[in-house]
């Protein structure tokens, strides 16, 4: 792990508690973010599809980055490359941010070429960033979790307290910010 990051990204299984326990330390540390998240979106008990959510603004939404027709999910590329990008130069302009929030990094932006290339802008030139990365061999995380100066946390779903307190003890370092656990 680098001595200090300039991105903290977690990982783990499906239903792990990756958000939960990013949004706890935003929580608990008082942080002020930008950023996105990309929620399921449910109907019936079932998911749907995937939104574009933006943070620091409300937490606006935006159009549907995925949908589920026929059992398949259809990914929207083309919403990365505008609104993401947009969400994300914003967020660099940001200064009243401590973070930047990537909830989540996937498969779903493999073809967003311009939108991959500013989460390392983001990463180079703007906040912490706090994220989550799907499992997987896809381009973006893989590219992401390859840096030096990113550190990836594993949480684990019968380990997910001690790993959110961890990750508080790391992120609270990184910013000087004072927490006891």
């Amino acid at each position: 792990m680098p001595d200090r990051p300039r991105a903290v990204f977690l990982t783990g299984d499906v239903g792990s508690g990756k958000t939960t326990a990013l949004e706890r330390v935003v929580r608990t540390l008082g942080l002020v973010v930008s950023g996105f998240r990309t929620p399921a979106v449910r109907k019936d008990g079932r998911v749907r599809g995937v939104r574009l959510v933006s943070l620091g603004d409300g937490g606006r939404e935006h159009p549907w980055v995925a949908t589920i027709e026929s059992g398949r999910l259809l990914p929207y590329p083309d919403v990365f490359e505008t609104q993401g990008v947009q969400i994300l130069q914003k967020s660099l302009k940001d200064r009243s941010a401590r973070c930047l929030v990537m909830d989540e990094l996937g498969f779903l932006e493999t073809e967003a070429v311009c939108f991959r290339a500013m989460v390392h802008r983001c990463i180079d030139d703007g906040p912490l960033v706090l994220g989550v990365l799907k499992r997987g061999d896809a381009p973006l995380p893989s590219s992401v979790a390859a840096r030096p100066d990113v550190a990836v946390v594993e949480i684990e779903k019968t380990r997910r307290d001690e790993g959110t307190s961890s990750l508080l003890v790391l992120v609270s370092s990184i910013l000087d910010v004072d927490y006891r656990a």
